[in-house]
């Protein structure tokens, strides 16, 4: 199955005030529910962003065809981790690079937050384009074909685990047949 990118959204800021009349706080405050919702989406803006950095590693090492100097090992661990490496090396065994970058629209499909005792977690949802981003042979650089019965858009789900000052981490990476 083909691996994919994920590309940075951002918030149209056109409409937002220029300068505001009163600084905002330094922390939100944990005791109204304003702040508790504040706060989630915060984490959401953080997971996403961590999961953008964890696939834009994945094209760096699909497209050297090595995970060596890549960064995949600061945003995943576990099965993403083996999921990602397996992959690349399966590639560059068969001779084959990737080119060019996926797009996505992913969103955060389950959140929980951080608790004593327990750590915040994410489940993404993502529709993955991989039509844009080709694999190629090493050698000669042309284009192999996905096979008929993979879809270039499909969905992709991914669990994460927030581990505190050093960031979101993928664990889990699912892709399927399902197109979007």
């Amino acid at each position: 199955m083909a691996v994919f990118t994920l590309s940075a959204c951002s918030e149209n800021k056109k409409d937002a005030p220029s300068s505001p009349k009163e600084p905002a706080p330094l922390s939100p405050s944990k005791s109204s529910s304003a702040s508790a919702g504040s706060e989630e989406e915060i984490a959401k803006t953080e997971v996403l962003r961590a999961y953008d950095k964890f696939w834009d590693a994945q094209v760096a090492a699909y497209q050297k065809g090595s995970m060596k100097g890549a960064g995949v090992e600061r945003y995943a661990t576990a099965k993403a981790l083996a999921f990602v490496d397996e992959g690349v090396r399966s590639m560059a065994k068969e001779g084959n690079r990737k080119r060019g970058k996926p797009s996505h629209k992913a969103t955060v499909s389950k959140f929980t937050a951080r608790k004593p005792g327990s750590v915040a977690t994410a489940t993404i949802s993502d529709c993955l384009d991989t039509s844009s981003w080709k694999t190629v042979k090493k050698d000669s650089g042309k284009v192999v074909p996905l096979p008929s019965d993979v879809p270039s858009r499909f969905t992709v789900t991914t669990k994460a685990e927030d581990w505190g000052k050093r960031g979101w981490r993928m664990l889990e990476v699912t892709p399927t047949a399902r197109k979007c």
